[in-house]
């Protein structure tokens, strides 16, 4: 719960405070450390999707996977097209709603 609200926080501030606008890059970039932790963890302990109670039969986790993925993916294509992929990780505080 922490680590969503310190994300909320951070993306309400993105472009107010300038050392979190300067440092915005890094700072995504450790949520997506933590979030894929997170995501990892659950992924062992519950199995990913062939069991019945498995990481993907839980719609907050396909959610959750979605997101993780999505900033994976517009890590590594560096284009001006795929910067919309950013605008996913809006989505990382709906995790407080579960």
């Amino acid at each position: 719960m922490f680590v969503i609200a310190s994300n909320c926080i951070f993306l309400a501030l993105d472009k107010e405070v300038e050392i979190l606008t300067v440092n915005g890059s890094t700072i995504d970039f450790v949520f997506l450390i933590l979030y894929t932790c997170e995501m990892l963890l659950k992924i062992v302990a519950m199995g990913f999707c062939l069991r019945e109670h498995s990481y993907l039969r839980n719609g907050w986790n396909i959610l959750d996977f979605t997101v993780v993925f999505l900033g994976w993916l517009s890590l590594g294509i560096n284009s001006g097209a795929m910067s919309g992929i950013k605008v996913v990780r809006t989505l990382r505080p709906l995790k407080a709603i579960k």
